[in-house]
């Protein structure tokens, strides 16, 4: 019996937090259960295996990065400058406290060998990120120059996210890395 209920949901709500932090092979499935409220085993109920479990809070992240990052690109209705604007807001607000970094960066470091069957999941991620930003890009720079500064902003971005993951005060580095996006297009 649970200590308390929880749904599929909140499971990968918790592992998210969790992975984040602790990373995928210092996070447990009772360290998850535990987060959750569950008794020993319970989550097993959820997902079978650790790695289904890794699968379904990396698709999340996707669909968060969507709704707050990349779908911002597509807003038509807005001009280049504005939609580039929601753009680099929304990862700094996505990334703004967050203990642990970048989600998908740490498991491409971590998992990258060992479980090779989430590196699509992973590289989906990268892909829209380039994607979006690109597609924002494109009208001035033309598709392929437009991928190539989509992709070196991208690395800058992960860059900063990880001097930020070692000393929160580097803070100051993702904000240079937003004002340098925001004037490819000033």
């Amino acid at each position: 019996m649970a200590i308390r209920k929880t749904s599929r949901q909140g499971v990968i709500d918790h592992a998210l937090r969790l992975f984040r932090r602790n990373g995928y092979h210092y996070t447990s499935m009772a360290d998850i259960g535990t987060a959750c409220g569950l008794l020993k085993g319970s989550i097993y109920h959820y997902f079978s295996t650790k790695e289904e479990l890794a699968s379904a809070t990396l698709e999340k992240e996707i669909n968060v990065a969507k709704e707050h990052i990349f779908n911002s690109a597509y807003q038509e209705g807005n001009s280049d400058q504005q939609r580039l604007i929601d753009f680099a807001e929304g990862i700094s607000l996505h990334f703004k406290d967050r203990e642990g970094g970048c989600l998908m960066a740490n498991f491409a470091f971590e998992a990258g060998n060992t479980l090779p069957e989430l590196m699509p999941i992973i590289a989906h991620y990268f892909e829209e990120w380039v994607e979006s930003l690109a597609h924002i890009l494109e009208k001035r720079y033309g598709r392929h120059r437009a991928l190539e500064l989509a992709a070196d902003s991208l690395a800058r971005t992960q860059g900063a996210l990880l001097l930020m993951k070692v000393d929160n005060r580097a803070q100051a580095a993702l904000q240079r890395t937003q004002h340098d996006m925001l004037s490819l297009l000033g």
